[in-house]
């Protein structure tokens, strides 16, 4: 089957978009049957200090999130350092990995 895939994304201040699926008739589909969004703790990397992880975590409200497609890949990319903590992002920064990859794998986006 045919799947539309809808990524639109606000630009102001930081860009942070939403991704959606419909089939021809363009009826929506559940996000859930096709990718497991990506989260703030997902940009964390596995080797943060649990006190650093849980300072990013209650610092963020939502995670700023854009994503994109760079061909048959959807890319997502944390925009934290550009609207939560500007300089103070500077110590965090080592903890975070900005950029989380899906490759299309038997019908659905999967990370990488």
């Amino acid at each position: 089957d045919t799947v539309i895939v809808v990524v639109e994304t606000v630009a102001t201040p930081v860009k942070d978009s939403r991704i959606s699926f419909y089939d021809l008739k363009w009826k929506r589909l559940d996000d859930a049957r096709f990718i497991t969004k990506p989260e703030m703790n997902d940009f964390i990397l596995p080797q943060a200090p649990k006190k650093e992880r849980a300072e990013l975590v209650n610092l963020v409200n939502f995670a700023m999130i854009e994503m994109a497609f760079e061909g048959n890949t959807l890319v997502a990319r944390c925009n934290l350092q550009d609207f939560y903590m500007g300089d103070d992002f500077k110590h965090y920064a080592k903890w975070i990995n900005n950029r989380i990859t899906y490759v299309i794998d038997k019908g659905k986006l999967k990370r990488r």
